[in-house]
């Protein structure tokens, strides 16, 4: 979210699991912010839905398909606000990755390489290394 309310701030990010959109987890952020309904305005302000045209800078989306608590249709949203403004994007899918830490495996040392990788590309002293 940061990258989309403070532009220019960062050169590269990654968004594990983005919570794009508040309205589909709010057991807990009921408490904070009241229903979407009590307050639409405060869950808009908290979702990069609305800024998407904001963003500078290389980000990384990292989702895992088996996520029961964050919606891969809520990322396909904004990834779609983001192509119609233009701006650029990267998506690493992991098909039975879930939202909390899997246990490592071949598939987690993967999406972990590829993130330092992302880094090393875009934040890091030289070019990323080659296999």
């Amino acid at each position: 979210m940061a990258m989309f309310k403070y532009p220019g701030t960062f050169a590269a990010g990654i968004a594990r699991s983005p919570v794009v959109n508040w309205k589909h987890d709010t057991f807990w952020v009921m408490r904070l912010m009241g229903t979407p309904e009590e307050n639409p305005e405060a869950y808009k302000k908290c979702s990069p839905l609305y800024y998407a045209d904001k963003l500078q800078g290389r980000l990384l989306f990292v989702y895992g398909l088996m996520d029961k608590r964050v919606l891969f249709q809520d990322t396909v949203q904004l990834i779609q606000k983001l192509m119609m403004a233009n701006k650029d994007y990267d998506l690493i899918i992991a098909p039975r990755g879930g939202h909390g830490w899997d246990p490592i495996d071949e598939a987690q040392l993967f999406r972990y390489q590829r993130q330092a990788e992302y880094f090393e590309r875009y934040l890091g002293t030289g070019p990323v290394r080659q296999k």
